[in-house]
């Protein structure tokens, strides 16, 4: 039996999300098995955006296809118009694809930007599109740009002038920040490694934790850190990870104790380098560590609520870290360990659940979206144990509970520099992709690929920003070529491409859609 890749992020993500995936993977015999865990840093693939630091939490299952069946449901199109007109565009294909669904009311084209916005709000749009190359060059010239008012700040930051920096505004220090965190961002998400690495070494601000502006937050310091890692990770290909990780230890150690948030994010981030690692005990320590301290990071993000609503935030927090635990194990192969520990999440929710009032759903997103990840759990465990109609099913309900909370959300999730939480967790967005991509891989492992093209087929068309990620791309391209001949299947492939350029979707590579160069 194939072992579970546990999936879990953000996360979108992010991201968090899910580090980074190394392009010549998705050319190898199964390139569903070679799409980045969702339990990694969104870094490493470009799902929806997710903030730098997502850790691990089980969210899609991406494994090799099996062996191509016969079946008359694989032999039918499920985008028959796509190939009965050889003489339209191909901008005319992605209309179509767009439109074939009568239901939705999908927009062929994004909107405009605004032109009478600000530099920042451009910026957080600009993220929320994925547009990463667009976000890299304008967060260049506002922190260097000379008729920018942040770039003297920053300059003072480069320069170790506290004194300095102390002068401005300090709506304007979190801002410059905010920017200098979208910056490094949108550099993983293109895979810009080099002059990402290059850019970190000049910014000794924010590795220095004892002597550093004061002002700076431990948010990005974590940010910092993160991108560090990965940066110099993939770049060189050495295993100079392992020294950056010792900076975030280091960065734990200098968190004041009673910081359990901050203690809870660098956690996060520790544990996503170890179970990209496959380092599962250490990873599994982690997220001890952070089950430590959630409960007092509850009340201290919430002061203000009163004891029963801290009890079920507690509860969910729990649930969740819970749920990533049973992940990783269910990645190291441990099914019957993993079981146990999704239903002491089950019956623990249970238990206090039905006391919480339906508004706080509502105030607090995690709380709402417990009942899909439980459903997730049991889905991920049945599909474990080859149980893929029933994995099917949970999948189907945890999509259908999410569903509503997308409308909740006023776009993709844009702020990525921001951590309101205690936990970073996966959107539901990130949430409700990764409930249909795992729909449509057990429809793969029933052998109704017929099925499994529309469903991921419908995601994108539901929200292209959204859900056209690089999994779904490439797990989508590898299906059209099981389903269809060589010319059918590459016309498909090309109109995917073009999708994705016109809605700017900048973290998606050219490789994920497997066209013959």
């Amino acid at each position: 039996m194939a072992s579970i890749p546990t999936s879990y992020g953000d996360d979108g993500g992010d991201d968090e999300s899910g580090a980074l995936q190394q392009r010549s993977m998705v050319t190898e015999d199964h390139p569903l098995a070679n799409v980045p865990n969702d339990f990694e840093l969104a870094e490493k693939s470009s799902a929806a955006p997710a903030p730098l630091h997502a850790s691990p939490s089980a969210r899609a299952i991406q494994f090799p296809l099996p062996p191509p069946q016969t079946s008359t449901a694989g032999q039918q199109h499920a985008t028959p118009h796509l190939v009965d007109s050889p003489t339209r565009t191909l901008d005319e294909f992605v209309d179509l694809f767009l439109l074939q669904d009568e239901t939705m009311h999908t927009r062929l084209h994004p909107d405009p930007i605004p032109a009478n916005i600000s530099d920042h709000d451009k910026l957080e749009l600009l993220v929320a599109r994925r547009a990463f190359a667009e976000v890299v060059t304008l967060t260049h010239q506002l922190l260097h740009g000379a008729h920018s008012h942040y770039a003297p700040i920053w300059r003072t930051l480069l320069e170790g002038n506290e004194k300095g920096s102390l002068l401005a505004l300090e709506s304007q220090r979190m801002q410059l920040l905010q920017i200098a965190t979208m910056h490094m961002h949108a550099m993983l998400k293109l895979q810009r490694f080099d002059e990402l690495q290059k850019e970190l070494a000049s910014w000794k601000f924010a590795r220095s934790f004892n002597d550093g502006p004061s002002w700076v937050p431990w948010s990005f310091r974590i940010a910092y850190a993160t991108c560090l890692l990965y940066a110099n990770d993939v770049n060189d290909g050495s295993n100079d990870g392992s020294l950056v990780v010792d900076v975030l230890h280091d960065l734990r150690d200098s968190i004041p104790a009673q910081d359990f948030i901050s203690l809870l994010r660098v956690d996060q981030t520790i544990c996503n380098y170890y179970c990209r690692e496959k380092q599962w005990r250490m990873a599994l320590a982690s997220l001890q560590n952070m089950a430590n301290h959630v409960s007092a990071a509850c009340q201290q993000h919430d002061a203000n609520d009163e004891n029963d609503v801290n009890a079920v935030l507690a509860l969910a927090h729990s649930c969740e870290l819970w749920s990533r635990q049973g992940r990783v194990l269910l990645q190291a192969g441990a099914t019957e360990a993993a079981s146990s520990i999704f239903q002491q999440a089950s019956s623990h929710w249970a238990r206090l659940s039905s006391n919480a009032e339906p508004s706080l759903a509502q105030k607090h997103a995690i709380i709402g979206m417990v009942p899909a990840q439980l459903l997730m759990n049991e889905g991920l465990l049945s599909f474990a144990n080859n149980k893929y109609e029933h994995a099917l099913e949970c999948f189907r309900r945890a999509a259908h509970h999410v569903k509503p909370m997308i409308s909740q959300e006023s776009n993709t999730p844009a702020n990525v520099w921001s951590v309101e939480s205690v936990l970073v967790t996966e959107t539901s967005y990130a949430l409700y992709g990764d409930c249909m991509n795992n729909m449509a891989l057990c429809a793969i492992y029933t052998c109704r690929l017929h099925e499994a093209i529309h469903v991921m087929e419908s995601l994108v068309r539901e929200n292209p920003t959204a859900f056209l990620t690089e999994r779904v791309a490439l797990n989508l391209c590898t299906l059209y070529e099981l389903q269809c001949d060589t010319s059918v299947a590459a016309r498909k492939k090309r109109v995917l491409q073009l999708l994705a350029k016109r809605f700017t979707l900048h973290d998606v590579a050219n490789e994920c859609f497997r066209l013959q160069q």
